[in-house]
């Protein structure tokens, strides 16, 4: 068996490039082989797929919280822009393929909702815990379920109150 950190030619060793070799352990489970030396240095620390992926993936997160940490200016655009997406696709689902209003056609996106057609958005929300963007999420991740629509807030507004819905702490009784 050779020893640690010895060093030999592939076609001694049974391989079929001529390239130099070195025996060495993993560093994580502690299993020794022949591992290829790339410029005097060995090409692999770890031995196997499975400790590649997990150490890959625990780096790559590593390095996403660094690079977020720091640029928080362009994580937030990155951000803004994704939740736009999102929130524009589902917009334009229930806006009847338009982005837009559907009692009105108001189109700036930055004033349009989502509606819950026969009310009670409040329980809803509460219920799924989402509010805001994450609705959007749960609304796409659903399937787009039925019982929405897209207003503007001014139609929202309107539908409120010829509803007679009472909205924020104070609410009053009809």
């Amino acid at each position: 068996m050779p020893q640690i950190g010895e060093i030999r030619q592939g076609r001694e060793i049974g391989y079929k490039n001529d390239g130099k070799n070195i025996w060495q352990a993993c560093e994580l489970c502690g299993k020794e082989r022949w591992v290829p030396l790339v410029k005097g240095i060995p090409a692999y620390k770890i031995c196997n797929e499975e400790h590649i992926f997990q150490n890959t993936k625990i780096r790559s997160k590593e390095q996403g919280k660094r690079w977020s940490r720091e640029n928080p200016e362009r994580r937030r655009e990155l951000n803004h822009k994704c939740w736009r997406n999102v929130k524009e696709e589902v917009i334009t689902h229930y806006g009847n393929g338009k982005c837009a209003c559907i009692k009105c056609g108001f189109a700036d996106i930055r004033a349009l909702s989502i509606d819950h057609i026969n009310g009670g958005g409040s329980i809803h929300r509460h219920d799924i815990k989402r509010g805001g963007t994450s609705l959007y999420i749960w609304l796409r991740k659903n399937k787009y379920p039925e019982g929405f629509q897209t207003l503007c807030m001014n139609c929202q507004f309107i539908k409120r109150a010829e509803n007679k819905e009472c909205v924020g702490k104070n609410k009053k009784e009809k």
